[in-house]
């Protein structure tokens, strides 16, 4: 699974669909659309070693540090400030991880081509967001 480095955010899709069933608020539902949008700088930075798995989010002005291992919980903040426990996993070439707490949902990160993809679907609506590499 070849996710390491830093990916940009270049497209996304069904943002306020998604807001809408992680009970978003509505002042936040409308920062989320602004942020999510591939001009603001949206980053990922993954660094997968072994069962040890480091993601560092830039949103924004935002910046969240997630450091775990594999099926450990983790806490981590969504960009509104609601907390959630992630927990990572590998399935076959893709990086899976499982979201509960405030709501639940799972993301799916898997390369595509030059391209990394990350599907979040939460109560069956899905936004694709799709990174390229810094």
């Amino acid at each position: 699974m070849d996710m390491n480095g830093k990916w940009k955010l270049v497209s996304a899709d069904n943002i306020p669909e998604i807001c809408d069933v992680l009970g978003t608020s509505a002042e936040n539902k409308e920062k989320a659309i602004k942020l999510m949008g591939p001009g603001n700088n949206v980053t990922q930075d993954i660094n997968i070693d072994g069962d040890s798995v480091s993601i560092v989010y830039t949103i924004g002005d935002k910046t969240i540090n997630i450091n775990t291992k594999m099926g450990e919980p983790v806490d981590m903040p969504f960009f509104d400030g609601r907390m959630l426990k992630c927990v990572f996993s590998v399935d076959g070439e893709k990086l899976i991880e499982n979201q509960t707490g405030a709501f639940e949902a799972v993301n799916i990160r898997f390369r595509q081509g030059s391209q990394l993809v990350m599907k979040m679907t939460s109560k069956n609506v899905t936004t694709t967001r799709v990174y390229d590499k810094v």
